[in-house]
């Protein structure tokens, strides 16, 4: 497993990557329609955007095994002044999950803060249907700290977790 910050040749495979995941994980969350429709367009414009130009404050980091790409998480530094850094996105391949390789996101993605951001801690929005999400950033010492409901990509509206972890959490990953 190779672990490495994403450029801008990378935005299609990390939009094919993202995408696969929604339709995995978001089923019943997110619209069937937009799932089984434009969930890769959609990606893809974000993803382009992301890396055409990225600012300062993002950090992208991809895992790749065999020349593909298998994970990725992508930070926002000092998003917000009260939680920290924000984790906008954190996948692994569903054929990949349960090697570490998410944790192995996390981490890095925590280390980067550290040394970017270290004001504050980290923190991510979670759907509340996602059960198993929920329990991995639990068991990396993540603490729900608040409920909203949240607007979907591609229409509705789905109930959301904010998971933080303080900074000494984040020293301890």
């Amino acid at each position: 497993m190779t672990y490495r910050e994403a450029n801008s040749s990378d935005a299609a495979a990390i939009a094919a990557l993202h995408a696969k995941s929604w339709r995995h994980a978001y089923r019943g969350i997110l619209r069937d329609d937009f799932l089984d429709g434009e969930v890769f367009q959609d990606r893809a414009a974000v993803w382009e955007q992301r890396l055409a130009a990225p600012p300062a404050r993002q950090f992208v980091l991809v895992a790749e095994e065999n020349m593909e790409m298998v994970g990725f998480v992508c930070v926002c530094g000092g998003e917000d002044a009260r939680w920290g850094s924000l984790i906008d996105n954190l996948h692994v391949a569903k054929e990949m999950k349960g090697r570490g390789i998410g944790k192995a996101l996390v981490k890095a993605a925590a280390a980067w803060i550290l040394e970017n951001h270290p004001s504050a801690g980290m923190y991510l929005w979670v759907y509340e249907a996602n059960v198993a999400a929920r329990r991995f950033y639990e068991n990396l010492g993540a603490a729900n700290a608040e409920f909203i409901v949240k607007e979907n990509p591609g229409g509705g509206c789905a109930n959301s977790f904010r998971y933080v972890w303080s900074i000494e959490k984040m020293s301890s990953l």
